[in-house]
């Protein structure tokens, strides 16, 4: 193997933080070529990576007698004396200054390729852009700006990475290190094909190497051409038994594509073991996939208990405090629903470094778990001041446990809260092609928390016509399921919450086609898919259908018997069939079990959308048998449930119709003039009040005032169109 080409192989091993594999690879290319001072360099670089400071000075001195070296290795030096004296760290970096002012280019992309591979891209940009001012046709330094620049979000460092590697590889067709550079950005960029092109040119050149074949496995993942995928994750152990990434994707099919938790489990299990036998003391790439698989682990016990299990085993390993992996143990073990280890942990944590924002967020989220109104207030108290202390926090968990605490007073501020968590994992996956770091940004388990805690505040567009439900964009929540599902399409609960979103959403057949999805190619036996059906088809007026679907999710899971919504549904399909005393039953068993009853402070797990339609099931009923007082008395309760929320509007007119029905003509209008343009449900209340006045007050002139009011509302031009909709509608009917 050529130097240039030992030289990229090191690199790759640094960028995907194998740095004991650096290591073994650096000596490998330093006993072929003892005489390179940069496969030296590349080494003292490893010797520091894996915690082996004193090697990392004692080869680097040497180095220093060369003027284009001394740059890069003071850097090295300042990486590995990072926990030395102030002084001592003065002292180098006013070294590091000193040659900057009068670097050559060769010591100026040195120096950038040193501390991009030292995970400090920010600094080696500067660096680099000095030495490309200086030659910018060198290859050394296109191939450090093209690096440098592919690891950069946006459009425009992917397009001039592209040419920065094409600049190269019109000089040095061959070059491995421009070659897989080229195909990482056409991966990218989503030209897969011509990346996979690269790529097996790299795999017939060298036979015996598993990078090519590594690449493009992972070409193949950020297409999800997944039986492809499991067929290179198969060449490539027939090259290394033991190669992590091959066993590491294996687990990501299994828990991403086919939401199988006991086929991926065995393969982490093996991956976590080699992993700890190759890095033995690499906590930085052990949290790396700490997160990537609790994120994608969905909650699963023996997922989440495997890692716990390896997080402690390193730290014991290594006597470690790193506050970063104490921290990640405790976040383990409060998804595990372990508050005692996970404060333990946090609280270790804290001694190790007094300023671990995660720690302390952690604590705070232990107090939340524990849910007593003392451990809440003091959880309250402490997102408060971390809050102060991130002011505009991008912070997803800081900002989904406002919401939490938010959502006992303020139904509206915890929406926001909500909404801003959504948008900060939409926006941090942005410009990163599918794989595991893109599913570490996603974090698909706090996606799904997100998503639940947001359907529970909801606005029912089903029954808004088109006023909001095509003039407002989709929820932040809803694009966050929506890519969840692409990104997890094996994970039924994903699967099931978006289309639960889509219900609410009135997209009926678009929520059907995902229960479908569901029950024909993940799980048959959801049971909860057979109860969301169910509640569909009753939205849709099948009641019959309803009702089977009920059945066959009975069959599968006596348990839904629990909850509300299957008596909900019971109770529509009896009010269709006339069975009114029974209907009030179901609809009076639904609310016991939805904790509706029994004093209003008890908090419902139901959706505000569905204990409205609950409420109103119940109050109909009342209504039509001509128990008024009851109807009206389940209005104010229902008022208090849902009070902060939008779903009061729909009770409002839900009032309206008592009154009608009891003569009460007044009354009816007062009711529905107290929903203003701008407020959910205005539409429907205002297509009623003109109802009124057509069928009840026969006032022709009242009805088309009603059309013709202004609207204040920022949809204005919408709910006007639906207004003029609704007019003719009308007209035509009296006609």
């Amino acid at each position: 193997m050529e130097e240039a080409e030992y030289i990229t192989l090191i690199e790759w091993h640094c960028r995907q933080h194998y740095y004991n594999g650096m290591l073994a690879s650096a000596k490998q290319a330093r006993d072929a070529y003892p005489d390179s001072e940069r496969l030296r360099l590349l080494l003292c670089l490893a010797y520091v990576l894996v915690g082996k400071n004193h090697e990392a000075i004692k080869e680097s001195s040497s180095l220093l007698n060369y003027p284009d070296f001394t740059l890069p290795v003071l850097l090295v030096q300042n990486v590995a004396l990072v926990d030395a004296e102030r002084s001592i760290v003065t002292q180098m970096e006013n070294r590091i200054r000193d040659e900057r002012r009068k670097a050559s280019c060769i010591a100026l992309y040195l120096a950038a390729s040193v501390l991009f591979l030292a995970r400090r891209a920010d600094r080696a940009k500067e660096y680099a852009d000095r030495a490309y001012k200086l030659k910018p046709t060198n290859i050394n330094v296109l191939l450090v700006k093209g690096w440098l620049e592919s690891s950069l979000r946006s459009s425009a460092g992917t397009s001039e990475a592209e040419n920065f590697f094409d600049s190269v590889l019109k000089e040095e067709p061959r070059n491995l290190s421009a070659l897989l550079g080229s195909a990482k950005i056409k991966q990218h960029t989503g030209e897969y094909s011509d990346a996979i092109t690269i790529l097996n040119s790299l795999i017939v050149r060298y036979p015996k190497l598993p990078l090519p074949l590594i690449e493009k496995m992972k070409c193949l993942l950020a297409a999800k051409d997944w039986e492809q995928v499991l067929e290179m994750v198969n060449r490539v152990l027939s090259i290394e038994s033991n190669n992590l990434d091959a066993i590491k994707t294996s687990s990501v099919v299994a828990l991403c594509r086919d939401g199988n938790p006991s086929e991926g489990l065995p393969q982490l299990q093996l991956f976590l073991r080699n992993l700890l036998l190759a890095e033995p003391k690499n906590e930085f790439l052990l949290i790396e996939n700490l997160r990537l698989f609790s994120g994608i682990a969905f909650q699963d016990h023996g997922i989440l208990s495997e890692l716990a299990r390896m997080a402690e085993k390193m730290l014991q390993a290594t006597s470690s405090s790193n506050a970063e992996l104490m921290a990640e143990l405790g976040d383990l073990y409060a998804a595990l629903g372990n508050v005692k280890d996970a404060e333990r942990w946090y609280k270790n944590a804290i001694c190790a470094d007094q300023s671990s924002f995660v720690a302390l967020m952690g604590l705070a989220h232990c107090q939340l778990l524990e849910g007593s109104a003392e451990d809440l207030e003091q959880a309250r108290q402490q997102v408060e001041i971390l809050m102060e202390i991130q002011p505009h926090s991008t912070n997803v968990r800081l900002l989904f446990m406002s919401a939490k605490i938010a959502s006992n007073e303020n139904s509206v501020k915890a929406l926001g809260y909500l909404d801003a968590a959504a948008n900060v994992l939409l926006k941090s996956c942005e410009g990163l092609a599918y794989g595991y770091e893109y599913l570490s940004e996603l974090k698909p388990d706090l996606c799904l928390q997100i998503a639940k805690q947001r359907l529970m505040y909801s606005l029912n567009k089903s029954l808004m016509s088109d006023e909001q439900g095509s003039a407002v964009e989709k929820e932040p929540s809803v694009r966050l399921l929506e890519q969840l599902v692409e990104a997890c399409p094996g994970s039924s609960v994903a699967l099931l919450l978006l289309s639960k979103a889509r219900m609410q959403s009135g997209d009926y057949e678009g929520a059907l086609t995902l229960l479908r999805r569901l029950l024909d190619t993940v799980e048959p036996s959801n049971a909860q898919a057979h109860l969301t059906m169910a509640q569909i088809l009753a939205y849709q007026g099948k009641y019959q259908l309803a009702s089977q679907s009920l059945e066959v999710g009975l069959s599968y899971n006596f348990k839904i018997r629990d909850e509300p919504v299957y008596h909900l549904i019971i109770g529509m399909v009896q009010r269709q069939a006339g069975d009114l005393e029974n209907c009030v039953k179901s609809c009076q068993t639904a609310m016991s079990l939805a904790k509706l009853t029994g004093g209003a402070n008890r908090k419902s797990d139901m959706s505000a959308s569905d204990r409205a339609t609950l409420y109103l099931e119940l109050i109909t009923v009342y209504s039509k048998t001509r128990r008024f007082a009851e109807a009206l008395a389940l209005v104010e309760e229902a008022k208090t449930n849902l009070g902060g929320t939008a779903e009061l509007g729909r009770i409002t007119i839900g009032t309206a119709d008592i009154y009608l029905d009891m003569g009460e003509l007044e009354n009816a209008v007062d009711c529905l003039q107290n929903i203003h343009p701008g407020q959910p449900y205005y539409l429907q209340a205002h297509t009623k009040l003109a109802e009124i006045n057509l069928n009840y007050r026969k006032d022709r002139q009242a009805f088309a005032k009603c059309f013709r009011q202004p609207n204040n509302s920022k949809n204005k031009h919408t709910t006007k169109k639906c207004l003029e909709s609704k007019f003719r509608h009308f007209e035509g009917d009296v006609q």
